[in-house]
This record gives structure tokens, C-alpha cells and sequence, in this order.
């Protein structure tokens, strides 16, 4: 009985403790979006743009980054009766001078960076020895390369803040090697790499970084048509952007390091990739077949 009765008191004890922690957590309230600078890579459409109305919707300045000028000036006027103020950068995020020019201006017109989204990306099916080597740099120069610079550039600003976040946006991909996109594999899987390094190496220091894995989701880079096969394999599911912007904007609020979407058997199967790869060798070989290698090559 003496037993039951300390369970229970260290139960509720350490229930107590929790809910006053994650209560009085200064770091984690919704409150403090209203007057933070975010800067949103591949904001011109998609997750970057359903991104950019999300952090608007909760009165954050920011900063909207892409290739597309027009399109930029699209989502900036969607956003403006929302946003307390909106920055525009047009820009290939791959040029150096572009990556220091993103960092320099934010911090010239808002004297400070708190929330950098590393969200530009660019995908390709097909057999890796179809790929043209300016392919394959493009592909690790947008979703690798120019993440970790631009995250080098908005560092030390956040550290001197002693507070900051960096929300990289990954790919299921990123923990699960599929074949046919073996080029956007590395570079995915580089990136949750780097997340995790980095986290490790920031503790303490104020800035966190959370790693958002998404599946397949309706954008513009997924064509009806391969949105129909991809949802003939009964385990993925494809969600839209709007739905992944608001849970990452709450993993924010939360402290969530790592957040992974496509539903329950997406989970599943990251996990089977990490603790029975043999498995998932003999699944994708019986899986890899014509239907598969047809319907990748229209994404490429």
C-alpha cells in the first residue's frame, strides 16, 4: 500500500512539475511571434508561401525570399494586412551574394534575425546516371549548400540575441533513402544531419533548431498526375501546405525538435529504415519496379 501511495504522490508530483514548466516556459510562448523577424526561403509558393501567411497571421515582420519576383510580390500583397511589416528579396539563394545580401538587409531594416526558414527546394526523378553534373549541383546547392550558409550568415546575430530559431524544412527523404531521387536523398539527408549536429552544438546558447520532414504535399513541383500515383501506394498520403505551415508554427511554439509528416505509416517506415534496413532492402526490391520508375520520371 505504501508502494501505491509513493507512486502515486511521485505521479502527480512530477505531473505538476511538468505542466508548470511548459506554463511559465518563456521561450515557448505564442506571445512572442508578434514582434520577431522571420526570413522565409522559397517563399514564392507552396509550404515557404503558406509559411509566409502563417507567421503573418501572428503579426511577425517578414522577410520573403525567392527567385520569382512577381510571384514575391503576390504573396507580399496576401500578406500585408496581416504582417507587421514585409520585406521583399528577390534572389537565387544558391549565389553567395545573394546569401549575404538576404542576412544583411534583414538586419539593415529590422535590426534583428530571430527565425531563419530554410525552406527553398528542388526535387528530380529518374535513375541517378541520367543526371547532368549542373543537375546534381543545383539540386545540393539549393536544399544543402545554401541552407548551411545562409544559417552561418544569421548565426551570429542570433547569438548575440541569445535567442533565435533555425527551422530547416527537410523531406521524409531525408530519413528514408528511396530510390530514384538518389541526388535529393544526399541532399535531404545532409540536411537533417546538419540540423542535428547543430542542435547539439547550440545548447544553451538560446537558439534552437527544428527539423520539419515533409512528404508529399500539393505544390506546384507535384503534378496531378503523379499526385494520382503516389496515392495508388495505400501508405503515403499527400496534405497541403497550409496544414504543414500551422503544425510547424506550432512544433515552434512547442520546442519541438523534429517534426515528421505524411501520416502514420510514413513514420512507420523511418523507423523500419533506421532499425531493420534489411527489410526495407527487400521491400524496395520487390517495390522498385516499372510502375515506380515511370511515375518518378514525371517529376524530374
Amino acid at each position: 500500500m505504501n508502494m501505491m501511495r509513493r507512486m502515486f504522490l511521485g505521479g502527480f508530483l512530477g505531473g505538476t512539475a511538468y505542466w508548470f514548466w511548459r506554463y511559465f516556459a518563456p521561450e515557448h510562448s505564442t506571445l512572442v511571434l508578434g514582434e520577431k523577424v522571420v526570413v522565409i526561403t522559397g517563399a514564392s509558393s507552396g509550404i515557404g508561401r503558406a509559411l509566409a501567411m502563417t507567421f503573418a497571421r501572428r503579426g511577425a515582420r517578414v522577410v520573403l525570399v525567392a527567385r520569382r519576383a512577381e510571384k514575391l510580390e503576390v504573396v507580399q500583397r496576401e500578406i500585408e494586412p496581416y504582417a507587421d511589416a514585409v520585406l521583399v528579396i528577390p534572389g537565387d539563394i544558391s549565389d553567395p551574394a545573394t546569401q549575404l545580401e538576404i542576412i544583411q538587409k534583414t538586419r539593415d531594416t529590422f535590426g534583428r534575425v530571430d527565425i531563419l526558414v530554410n525552406n527553398a527546394g528542388i526535387t528530380g526523378g529518374g535513375l541517378f546516371h541520367d543526371f547532368a553534373p549542373d543537375e546534381i549541383d543545383e539540386i545540393v546547392g539549393v536544399n544543402l549548400l545554401a541552407a548551411l550558409q545562409l544559417t552561418r550568415q544569421a548565426l551570429p546575430t542570433m547569438l548575440a540575441q541569445r535567442e533565435g530559431y533555425i527551422i530547416n524544412i527537410g523531406s521524409g527523404f531525408g530519413r528514408a533513402p528511396t530510390p530514384g531521387f538518389a541526388a535529393y536523398v544526399a541532399s535531404k539527408f545532409g540536411l537533417s544531419g546538419f540540423s542535428e549536429a547543430l542542435a547539439r552544438e547550440l545548447v544553451g546558447s538560446g537558439v534552437r533548431v527544428l527539423l520539419a520532414q515533409p512528404g508529399w504535399t500539393r505544390t506546384e513541383m507535384l503534378p496531378p498526375e503523379v499526385e494520382a500515383g503516389v496515392t495508388s501506394y495505400w501508405w503515403y498520403r499527400v496534405e497541403d501546405p497550409e496544414v504543414i505551415a500551422e503544425k510547424i508554427a506550432e512544433g515552434l511554439v512547442q520546442g519541438k525538435r523534429e517534426m515528421i509528416f505524411g501520416g502514420r505509416m510514413v513514420q512507420v517506415g523511418i523507423l523500419a529504415e533506421r532499425h531493420f534496413p534489411l527489410l526495407m532492402r527487400l521491400l524496395w526490391r520487390w517495390e522498385l519496379n516499372s510502375r515506380w520508375l515511370s511515375l518518378i520520371r514525371k517529376i524530374g
